[in-house]
């Protein structure tokens, strides 16, 4: 049977095992929480301008993934609101263009538009480090979107 040592107790460290000790439990996660909560990872930027990139719908039963090249011109018209001049490809060769109202709140861009009989397009995205990327839906197609600045 061992015995127990009294003589060092309290236990004693030497320094390199106490930094070891603290480090990962005390440290590493108030640093972590300081750097997401300090720093926002993309602070609201402005939108305005050309941006270049792609469109494209989800894979359905009735139709494969599909997609085309998209040009969006963003028009300041108030504080967070632009007039959108979008331009792009359908179906390869088929172009297509249309204006709308697009709002800004904070980093995220959105859209909404009547588009007759298929109901109404809307449009959410995020705008960060120059890229936007994110959702479109219009009737019962949805899909994606994913835009640099030009």
């Amino acid at each position: 049977m061992k015995r127990l040592s009294l003589t060092r107790y309290p236990p004693q460290f030497s320094g390199s095992q106490m930094f070891r000790s603290i480090l990962p439990r005390f440290c590493l996660p108030t640093i972590a929480f300081m750097l997401l909560t300090l720093t926002p990872l993309c602070s609201a930027q402005d939108a305005s301008g050309i941006w270049r990139g792609s469109w494209s719908a989800d894979a359905t039963a009735r139709r494969p993934e599909h997609g085309g090249p998209l040009r969006v011109r963003l028009i300041p018209t108030r504080p967070n609101s632009y007039q959108g001049r979008f331009s792009g490809r359908f179906a390869v060769i088929i172009p297509y263009f249309y204006r709308a109202e697009v709002y800004q709140q904070g980093n995220y861009l959105y859209s909404t538009k009547s588009i007759g009989r298929m109901g109404q397009y809307e449009m959410r995205l995020q705008n960060c480090c120059g890229q936007m990327s994110g959702r479109w839906s219009a009737g019962n197609q949805s899909g994606n979107i994913r835009l640099r600045r030009r």
